[in-house]
């Protein structure tokens, strides 16, 4: 790539290729330019870009000079074969590509699951409704509406909508567990996701909410931000601002058993 004499890329360019993930764009640059090489080789080279790591950037660098921010279009690229399974396809599509750093989301992922239900997989009666909260399993889906008490539109039935979506698209060839359409079925996950199938199912939930693949990016590094990137996430994403003030205190009890790898520092934080 380096002897088509590429200028570096350009601000937009390099919030573009996080946006749509490096391993998309990777592939379809290849498709769309007539490049050959492997398409680790170019993924590499563009998260070195996305790093801001000048050393390797050079590599990259130029991209829209031959392939236009207008023509990249997620919905029409397929990198399914090259994912192994669907929380590595979250991952990337993220941005998150350092082990250390999708360790760190992991393990936050089970400190929400904490917060939320003690890590039990339960039904929640709330306090103030008589015929309490709906809300259920390890992260506390909620399996109907507030409003009019229908599975249809509730938390639990959009996240399995997401998952279903979202193996349709990035793992074509992998076929939905079972116990998933179970669930819908049964409208509960209760005994019948796993805690590893509630907390993938969580997972590909929060990939699909607005603002999130930036809050994980920062936790995957594990600094000074990633205490108040749980916070956003679980504010945010997660349960009311009336919840959130109500579960602040435990939150933080959670975030302080939370201890993170410092990617940069290589060193613990909490």
């Amino acid at each position: 790539m380096s002897n088509l004499g590429f200028t570096y890329a350009s601000e937009p360019a390099q919030k573009q290729l996080q946006q749509y993930g490096v391993r998309d764009v990777a592939r379809d640059v290849l498709k769309k330019t007539g490049l050959t090489g492997p398409v680790k080789d170019v993924r590499d080279w563009f998260r070195g870009l996305i790093a801001g790591e000048e050393q390797r950037a050079d590599v990259a660098t130029g991209l829209f000079s031959i392939y236009p921010t207008q023509n990249i279009n997620r919905d029409t690229l397929h990198p399914s074969d090259t994912y192994r399974n669907s929380t590595e396809a979250v991952f990337e599509l993220m941005g998150i590509h350092n082990k250390e750093g999708r360790h760190n989301v992991s393990k936050v992922m089970d400190t929400l699951a904490g917060v939320e239900s003690g890590f039990k997989d339960i039904k929640n009666r709330g306090k103030n409704d008589e015929e309490g909260s709906s809300a259920s399993g390890y992260y506390q889906f909620l399996l109907t509406t507030p409003k009019t008490g229908a599975f249809k539109g509730s938390a639990f039935n959009t996240a399995l909508n997401r998952y279903d979506t979202f193996y349709a698209k990035f793992l074509p060839n992998v076929p939905v567990p079972k116990a998933f359409k179970d669930a819908r079925k049964a409208k509960t996950p209760i005994g019948i996701l796993s805690y590893a199938q509630q907390k993938e199912l969580a997972f590909i939930d929060s990939y699909y909410k607005k603002g999130t693949s930036a809050l994980f990016r920062t936790i995957s590094e594990g600094g000074k931000g990633a205490k108040e990137a749980i916070k956003g996430i679980y504010k945010k994403h997660i349960v009311s601002e009336k919840q959130f003030l109500a579960n602040e205190k435990r939150l933080e009890e959670w975030i302080k058993k939370t201890n993170l790898v410092n990617i940069r520092n290589n060193s613990e934080t909490k």
